[in-house]
């Protein structure tokens, strides 16, 4: 499937603004968004092992006194390091193809999206920026996935070509409840 959507985080969250990358492939609740569910949920056994001095293969050990963080803080740095992953990273500056399926929270061995000229549409990654400017006036997407490691959400956008607005899906919260329903998600306002 080619559905494109963005892995983002908010600039402006009260006028949402946000800013990101694309996904090139599936990005439906039922592919990316699991994807990143899963993605948060191996970042944050990586933080919890890393703060509690258990073995967390190619993450930094925190320093002493780390031990006594939060599950919110814990969060807050899992979510943080994994945008830093996926946003963030040199290897990747136009986005992914995609991330479906991967088992590495590195995500080293994914493909990095080079896009020709003619596919980048309305926006070109800010070299200079540590995030690309994949924004919400960049219409061809179909789905949008915010994350907000403050507040340890994530809020999924659906783009409605017929009205030209961003519509909300839903607030993900992680570390409280269980998996959201993707497949209702998906079929929400359809």
């Amino acid at each position: 499937m080619a559905t494109a959507g963005a892995i983002a985080r908010w600039t402006e969250r009260e006028k949402g603004l946000w800013a990101g990358v694309v996904h090139e492939y599936d990005a439906y609740p039922t592919g990316l968004g699991v994807a990143l569910w899963d993605a948060a949920m191996m970042y944050y056994a990586m933080v919890s092992q890393a703060a509690t001095g258990g073995p967390a293969d190619g993450w930094p050990r925190l320093q002493s006194g780390w031990t006594e963080i939060t599950k919110t803080e814990r969060w807050q740095m899992a979510l943080a390091w994994m945008l830093r992953h996926l946003i963030a990273n040199e290897s990747a500056p136009d986005g992914w193809r995609t991330i479906i399926g991967l088992r590495s929270p590195i995500f080293m061995a994914v493909r990095p999206v080079a896009f020709p000229a003619w596919r980048k549409h309305s926006w070109q990654p800010a070299r200079g920026d540590a995030y690309g400017v994949l924004t919400p006036a960049v219409t061809w997407l179909r789905y949008a996935y915010v994350i907000d490691p403050a507040r340890c959400d994530m809020t999924v956008l659906r783009y409605d070509g017929a009205i030209r607005e961003w519509a909300q899906l839903a607030v993900v919260q992680f570390g409280i409840g269980g998996e959201p329903d993707w497949e209702a998600m998906q079929h929400s306002g359809s």
